[in-house]
């Protein structure tokens, strides 16, 4: 019985060469366990551009299926050993979400209404009855593929927006993280202020840190807009020349009277002679106010934080320490991870657990590393490295 209504060539088409497809085409795996219908398939395919694998039994095709994840699968239903079906079911079934929804033409000699309705059943995609057209066959492959490519495409396109829409949430969360610590910043001041006859002296310097606490929020809401901006078109920081000790020295300043009223005293040391660098001054305020900031929450009462900066020819480095309980050693890296709020967090008043996860994704940034480590004495110490001169430029 002819099995193939319009041969389009072959019973061997050896004088009739085809063009290899790129390998970028489309991929079609042909399981026929009859090798003229299969090379007649290949022959036609590779005419219209596709790249083409056999398999010549059920087996062969589900060791395929799965590590050559086809884009299409000409599958006969009838094979020596598994059947059309049942390889059609294993497909759908399948755990990869790419491997199971791979578009199945299900080819078979087995014409009736009840062998149709039970291979779609099985999941096919079309049932072509022999003798079918190879012409039928490269249109429904042509259509099935297409259809895939245009869901993949709806699929990432729709990815990127709720990736989007993600970050948007992410950015907002970590503003209003980070104008929670400067108002209370302002507020500690503020309150100071309203305390009866404030002296002269006292009130200057409250109402000062005050504005500095305020145009530092400026500054931010300005900044933020500009880091989500980047973030979504993923192009780089822009970078201007920064004194790292000035930048270092305000935002300290800042967290002055935090400290003080949590009862730690906030101490500032420099090695080596700091250099203008160039980075985004804005990035690296908002890395050094969420270390601060941690540093602060977590150091014992009548404690210390300490802040070193360490300028070198390599690079410059920054360490902020605390005498708190230290991080628990399978947290260490935990706590780096967006929204993780790690154990010692019980308790605590309500924070988002962006703090620590924007200052990494920050310093990585700007080309840099920011690590977690447990000092010898007790407390939790990080460390800022950012690089410098033709450092600076080759992370770029």
């Amino acid at each position: 019985m002819e099995i193939v209504k319009d041969r389009a060539v072959p019973r061997s088409a050896a004088n009739t060469p085809v063009p290899a497809p790129s390998q970028c085409a489309p991929l079609v795996l042909i399981v026929e366990d009859e090798p003229e219908l299969a090379e007649l398939l290949e022959y036609n395919l590779h005419r219209h551009g596709y790249r083409t694998e056999i398999a010549g039994d059920g087996l062969s095709a589900c060791r395929r299926i799965g590590t050559a994840r086809p884009d299409l699968i000409l599958l006969d239903l009838m094979l020596p050993d598994l059947d059309g079906r049942e390889i059609c079911a294993m497909v759908r079934s399948h755990p990869d979400p790419e491997t199971a929804p791979t578009p199945i033409i299900m080819l078979t000699a087995l014409g009736t209404l009840e062998d149709r309705v039970r291979g779609v059943e099985a999941g096919a995609d079309i049932y072509l009855s022999k003798p079918y057209s190879v012409r039928e066959v490269l249109l429904q492959t042509e259509r099935l593929i297409e259809q895939r490519r245009a869901r993949r495409e709806a699929e990432a396109a729709l990815g990127r927006l709720e990736g989007a829409s993600r970050r948007e949430e992410q950015w907002r969360q970590m503003l209003f993280h980070e104008l929670r610590n400067q108002l209370l910043v302002i507020s500690g001041y503020s309150n100071r202020l309203a305390d009866k006859e404030p002296a002269p002296g006292p009130a200057r310097e409250y109402a000062q840190a005050i504005q500095r606490g305020a145009d530092h929020l400026s500054r931010l809401a300005e900044e933020f807009l500009l880091l989500r901006r980047v973030e979504s078109d993923r192009q780089p920081l822009p970078t201007e020349p920064v004194n790292p000790l000035w930048l270092l020295e305000d935002v300290v300043g800042l967290y002055r009277p935090l400290a003080a009223r949590e009862g730690r005293r906030l101490t500032l040391r420099t090695l080596g002679t700091p250099a203008p660098f160039a980075t985004h001054p804005g990035a690296v305020r908002l890395i050094l106010s969420s270390l601060l900031e941690n540093s602060v929450k977590y150091g014992k009462l009548g404690g210390s934080v300490e802040v070193e900066l360490i300028f070198a020819t390599g690079g410059l480095r920054i360490t902020v320490a605390d005498d708190g309980p230290g991080i628990q050693p399978e947290e260490m890296e935990r706590i780096f991870e967006k929204f993780y709020r790690g154990a010692q967090e019980s308790g605590r008043s309500a924070g988002h657990g962006l703090g620590l996860y924007s200052a990494r994704t920050l310093t990585r940034a700007l080309g840099g590393e920011l690590h977690a480590a447990n000092r010898p004495g007790g407390g939790a110490e990080f460390t800022l490295s950012l690089p410098v001169g033709d450092q600076a430029q080759a992370s770029r």
